[in-house]
């Protein structure tokens, strides 16, 4: 009953853009399924900097955790500090 409701209040207008959006969605997705030859030569440069790239990531989220887990650390301890002197 509600898709009915829609349905009218949308109007021919809103139907055809939901066929083209429809359509435009299909055709993208069918680009991106179907292979094609991409004739590209990836250099010895490329190889390296996706390399740093891949490392520097592994130790950015490496110093991120360590970071989260001292302050984790500190917080705790505060928490402990502040009921311990309360005794």
């Amino acid at each position: 009953m509600v898709s009915v409701k829609l349905f009218l209040l949308k109007g021919r207008r809103g139907m055809k853009k939901d066929i083209i959006y429809q359509i435009l969605i299909l055709v993208l997705i069918a680009q991106i399924i179907t292979p094609q030859k991409a004739y590209a030569y990836i250099d010895p440069g490329t190889g390296s900097m996706v390399l740093q790239i891949i490392i520097a990531s592994i130790i950015g989220l490496g110093i991120t955790f360590k970071a989260w887990i001292y302050k984790l650390k500190e917080f705790i301890s505060k928490g402990h500090k502040k009921h311990g002197s309360e005794k």
